[in-house]
């Protein structure tokens, strides 16, 4: 039954390094096919809760406290929201354009997000109120444009708790 409303489609992504026994006995977490976005990103597709609990091993989305799902071709993270419990988020390499999914997942503490949609920087306001968010990394988003120190300032400037942006640690020369 696919989980995307319309959608018609899923298509199937097994979870990294997980092998047990035969691999025709292991479930494989579900991603639903949704419709193109015009916002350049090919394909997208929904991250389920199936594939939450197979990726992060856990027995309850409230049990997640660390997610990998690197280049799964995503976009829709909306089950995010039921992550109250997730401290590190690896999304790289994906087709996410929206932040507005972290805005609630207050132990959040490291966020990979590099290499995929997002367009602008006022998503950054969906992550202001992350007290414990330390590490960020947005590089190779559209957001980031072509005036990387303008970028770079603007970032840590709404995120003033942040350690480390892009793999680069934050120092007071970087603010002057």
């Amino acid at each position: 039954v696919p989980l995307a409303a319309g959608s018609g489609m899923e298509m199937m992504a097994p979870a990294p390094g997980v092998v047990v026994g035969n691999a025709s006995e292991v479930p494989k977490p579900t991603l639903a096919k949704r419709p193109e976005k015009s916002n350049g990103c090919a394909g997208t597709m929904k991250l389920t809760r199936k594939a939450v609990l197979s990726r992060a091993k856990a027995t309850s989305l409230a049990g997640v406290r660390k997610l990998n799902c690197w280049g799964s071709r995503i976009s829709d993270i909306s089950i995010c929201h039921e992550l109250p419990n997730v401290e590190v988020v690896t999304f790289s390499a994906n087709n996410i354009y929206s932040l507005e999914p972290f805005n609630q997942c207050e132990k959040l503490t490291e966020l990979y997000l590099r290499r995929n949609c997002i367009s602008s920087l006022h998503e950054l306001f969906h992550l202001k109120k992350l007290p414990r968010l330390r590490i960020l990394w947005m590089s190779e988003n559209p957001c980031c444009g072509s005036d990387l120190h303008r970028y770079r300032m603007t970032v840590l400037r709404n995120l003033p708790s942040l350690h480390k942006l892009d793999n680069k640690i934050k120092s007071v020369s970087t603010l002057v």
